[in-house]
């Protein structure tokens, strides 16, 4: 018995020596780490492949929600036909905006009247909605991932938000007429959209010799037009005959101008804006239509004939009330030569670059990104 237990207790040693010795022994632990490194190794590699599509896939929606964001928010005009020109351009900003021009799939086009609004496809109105949002959205399948996922792909989300935004000053962008107020008291100040309001007074206003614009066909606003006894009042640049083209064809400023801020009025200016005024006309591919609905309906136009003019308060202040988009006529009605006046017609607000008026009351807009 004492000899067994010895036995026993022999064989307990031994095992622990051999188990010591086989915890020291190195040899095939470097295939070991190896396999289990190229496992690990093959693992990253495949979620960064595959990560890495994902990442240019989201660029790629973020770049698209932009810039179908701007492309539509620059279409609406508050009609039911502007809407559906929104979502025209979105989808072709979108395509061009894809590194291969691959159609957009999963746009969304949304549109508010407010930054916070309550932002729908197909809004109960369309009046106001100067505000767009773009959601673009796409997956991207997993190749190598899958195999160590559940999921076979993931999606690439992208939103952006566009507006037609107000601007207050102008460095440059105004055309160089100012058009009188019939009342002090906004949106319109009086106006009425569809009217032809004047440009550049006649140097003798008269109803019975008949050249005044019919928006301003009145005693009244002839005497307000003439109260300090200027002569040809309207053009507000400076009056050298490559300024007056420079200023009507490229809405050249000499200087920055501000809502509130007063204007002066060179007087008796005939020569040379005519034909400045026919060689701008000129340049938009529709130069004949004869109303900006005709113009609308059209739909060949290219905004040359669209301009932002300043609406003034009149004697003694000449103040800057607003800015109004304004529809410059055929080149017919501009003579260089008589005593008749430039007239344009009142589209509401001016949105610039665009073949279309804003969406907003009266003012100069601008698309932006919001977020």
């Amino acid at each position: 018995m004492p000899a067994n237990r010895q036995a026993g207790l022999l064989s307990r040693v031994k095992l622990t020596v051999y188990i010591r010795r086989l915890a020291k022994d190195r040899r095939g632990s470097v295939l070991v780490l190896a396999s289990m490194m190229l496992v690990l190794a093959g693992m990253a590699l495949s979620a960064l492949f595959d990560l890495s599509r994902l990442y240019f896939a989201r660029s790629t929606a973020q770049l698209r929600a932009d810039a179908a964001a701007l492309a539509a928010v620059g279409m609406l005009d508050g009609t039911v036909e502007g809407l559906e020109r929104a979502r025209e351009a979105a989808m072709q900003a979108a395509r061009l905006a894809s590194p291969d021009g691959s159609p957009a799939s999963g746009l969304r086009v949304e549109f508010a009247s407010a930054a916070q609004g309550d932002f729908q496809e197909r809004p109960a109105s369309a009046v106001h909605q100067r505000f767009t949002r773009v959601v673009c959205t796409t997956y991207v399948p997993f190749t190598l991932l899958r195999t160590f996922v559940p999921q076979q792909r993931s999606h690439a989300w992208a939103s952006a938000t566009a507006t037609q935004n107000r601007r207050s000053q102008f460095e440059a962008g105004l055309f160089p007429y100012a058009v009188l107020a019939h009342s002090e008291s906004g949106p319109d100040f009086g106006l009425r959209r569809g009217e032809r309001y004047t440009l550049h007074w006649p140097d003798t206003p008269s109803l019975a010799a008949r050249n005044v614009c019919p928006g301003d066909a009145s005693q009244e606003m002839i005497d307000r037009a003439t109260a300090n006894q200027m002569k040809g009042a309207g053009f507000i640049e400076m009056v050298s005959a490559s300024n007056i083209r420079r200023a009507i064809l490229t809405e050249y400023q000499s200087s920055l101008r501000r809502i509130g801020d007063p204007l002066t009025f060179p007087s008796g200016i005939r020569h040379f804006e005519a034909a400045a005024l026919a060689e701008r006309i000129g340049q938009d591919r529709d130069y004949g239509a004869a109303t900006y609905d005709e113009y609308v309906l059209r739909g060949e136009s290219n905004g040359r004939r669209l301009v932002a003019v300043p609406i003034h308060s009149g004697y003694p202040n000449y103040r800057i009330l607003d800015v109004g988009g304004f529809f410059l006529l055929p080149a017919t009605e501009y003579h260089e030569q008589g005593d008749d006046a430039f007239c344009a017609e009142y589209i509401g607000a001016y949105m610039l670059g665009s073949a279309r008026r804003g969406a907003g009351e009266m003012g100069f807009y601008a698309t932006a990104l919001v977020r």
